[in-house]
């Protein structure tokens, strides 16, 4: 059995995920931005915000007068990626080209590198009535979605923390959790991980108790997602293993950067019912700098969000708003 652990993505649970085609728009929008500064000389690492700003607005037909305030809540968390981080959307779930019918819309958002961050973004989809549609890859099941905003007060955040594991490990895990913590178990999951298509396996689990270790019920408002390929994965499209993530082609910017998870950092309570953090940095990747970007706002992945913590430095042309 292989021991072997490393980062694979998260999941976030939102209000509302929009089409593909919405955020390659934009995202066409913020590549055309950085192609107007290309060609000034000059400027060094540094550029006029007050003219990037109305460049930003005459592209966006924004009246370039006006400076509404700015808000923090209530924002498109696939955007501000986007603009914020120069990430870009390199899959989705369903497939936009495929005719399956899905109660959850999903989008996988990437930096540069596709093999290093990768963050899921789902919703439920606002055009399907059911309360509870079925779907053939659990993890994508709307189910889930309800489950987390129940546990949220329904409030939106980071629902799983999800992890490649080496050969044989997968069946290990499921066995360790059968045997020591079977209350954190789904029922989903109870009886093994599940197997698509001969090619991934993936287990799910919740991360905490409600209560004392081992006695109370799950804390059902965070999972903890194990993913195991079958074969060599040569297969496999994309970069993400999660079974149902179908690639999408993304245009990334020069100015856009790699970057690596570094350490997740996760919410929760112990026996008492008091809050705490806990904190694992399973291994050092990278670190990537950007400190000067003014978009990154707290309650993504800064100090109210707590998740998945980003460093980085670089410039920053602007404080583009979505």
């Amino acid at each position: 059995m292989s021991r072997d652990i490393k980062f694979s993505h998260i999941h976030c649970f939102v209000d509302r995920v929009a089409d593909v085609n919405y955020y390659k728009e934009f995202e066409d929008s913020i590549n055309n931005f950085h192609k107007t500064f290309d060609d000034d000389k000059g400027l060094g690492d540094t550029i006029d915000v007050y003219h990037g700003n109305q460049v930003w607005r005459s592209m966006s037909d924004l009246p370039k007068d006006e400076y509404p305030e700015f808000t923090s809540n209530c924002r498109d968390l696939v955007k501000q990626l986007i603009a914020g981080f120069g990430f870009r959307v390199t899959g989705c779930y369903p497939d936009n080209n495929a005719s399956l019918v899905s109660g959850t819309k999903s989008v996988l958002v990437t930096a540069k590198d596709p093999n290093g961050i990768q963050i899921l973004v789902s919703s439920l989809n606002e055009e399907i009535g059911a309360e509870h549609c079925r779907d053939s890859y659990l993890h994508f099941d709307s189910a889930n979605i309800h489950k987390f905003y129940n546990s949220h007060a329904g409030r939106q955040g980071v629902a799983v923390l999800a992890f490649e594991v080496g050969k044989g490990c997968i069946e290990e895990v499921f066995k360790r959790y059968s045997r020591m913590h079977p209350f954190l178990l789904p029922e989903e999951y109870k009886v093994g991980p599940r197997v698509y298509n001969d090619e991934v396996m993936v287990l799910e689990v919740f991360a905490y108790y409600k209560g004392e270790k081992q006695v109370s019920g799950a804390d059902e408002g965070t999972r903890l997602r194990f993913l195991e390929t079958i074969g060599d994965g040569s297969n496999l499209q994309g970069s993400c293993k999660l079974p149902g993530v179908a690639p999408v082609h993304a245009k990334f910017h020069s100015s856009c950067h790699s970057a690596y998870f570094d350490h997740w950092v996760s919410n929760g309570k112990n026996e008492n019912g008091q809050q705490f953090f806990h904190y694992k940095n399973f291994f050092a990747l990278f670190y990537i700098f950007f400190s000067h970007c003014s978009c990154q706002q707290d309650g993504i992945f800064g100090h109210s969000g707590g998740h998945a913590p980003i460093h980085t430095k670089g410039k920053c042309c602007t404080n583009l708003k979505n």
